[in-house]
């Protein structure tokens, strides 16, 4: 699964479809002996979730092509000799705006700092709690976000 979001993420550049996308992952999961679950289990015309900027999870591949600027979702559930995982990563694909920034690295940095201290406690308990209180915290901008659209916003 890992491979698979790592791969599929490093082809996403402005230009390419999420049909694209979804096909490099599909590709990478079958030859590592892994099958995607929601075409499986639920119809699902895909076998990654790849959602593009507003859209918020579950975005259907199709033929939207990515453009420079955009945050792209990635998310992908495989099942493997009878064990199931669940991993999604967002890539920024060019150059991205500084309100888009502002989406995403309070949480990424907020996550590697919750990873730390979990680490060093040994603490697993709050990580949830801990790590969104760090985004907050990180993000001086989280109180404009709410009246920031993407409509508005290219």
């Amino acid at each position: 699964m890992r491979r698979a979001l790592d791969q599929t993420a490093a082809a996403v550049r402005p230009g390419i479809t999420t049909q694209e996308l979804d096909a490099i992952g599909a590709k990478v999961s079958a030859e590592h002996g892994a099958e995607s679950l929601p075409p499986k289990v639920y119809g699902f015309p895909g076998a990654l979730c790849i959602s593009v900027n507003e859209e918020a999870i579950h975005g259907i591949p199709g033929e939207r092509a990515i453009r420079s600027g955009d945050l792209v979702k990635l998310d992908l559930v495989v099942v493997k000799e009878g064990f199931y995982g669940d991993a999604a990563v967002t890539i920024r694909a060019g150059e991205v705006s500084l309100p888009t920034l502002w989406l995403v690295v309070p949480p990424a940095l907020s996550i590697k700092r919750c990873d730390r201290r979990a680490r060093a406690t040994g603490c697993t308990r709050s990580a949830g709690w801990w790590s969104g209180n760090q985004a907050l915290r990180l993000s001086s901008a989280a109180r404009s976000l709410r009246s920031w659209r993407w409509t508005d916003n290219p």
